[in-house]
């Protein structure tokens, strides 16, 4: 298990196994995506509506990017599971992160999702779906 310290509270978390392998599927895609040319804005907003996992930017175009990570054993593809009750949630948060950041505002923005599914031998694929859905 892993320990974090939480940047807000200044109290020490302990990471599950699930959420270790988020983080690292966060990792791996915001570096395939920053060798792609997008700019990192911020990443893991929280609020009541949900969580943005990463928000960049691609030229002129605000992108919010869904990362999904799946187990070799898992029975759903990982861009499956980003249907349409978690896109609802995703615009939602996205629309209050865009309320925050009101320099933003008048910027096209583009729904991207990054998949990693774990294929053959353990081995892990990741896939870059753009403009994956609208809001």
């Amino acid at each position: 298990m892993r320990l974090i310290l939480n940047r807000w509270s200044g109290r020490i978390l302990r990471l599950t196994s699930k959420q270790q392998t988020g983080a690292a599927a966060e990792r791996q895609a915001l570096c395939h995506l920053k060798k792609n040319g997008l700019r990192l804005i911020t990443k893991n907003f929280s609020c009541r509506s949900g969580e943005l996992y990463l928000v960049m930017t691609d030229n002129a175009c605000t992108v919010v990017v869904e990362v999904r990570a799946r187990a070799p054993n898992a029975r759903v593809p990982a861009l499956l599971t980003v249907d349409d009750i978690k896109q609802g949630k995703i615009i939602r948060a996205t629309e209050v992160w865009l309320a925050n950041n009101e320099q933003y505002a008048d910027i096209p923005v583009r729904f991207d999702i990054v998949t990693i599914d774990s294929g053959q031998h353990g081995r892990a694929e990741l896939q870059w779906f753009k403009d994956a859905f609208r809001a």
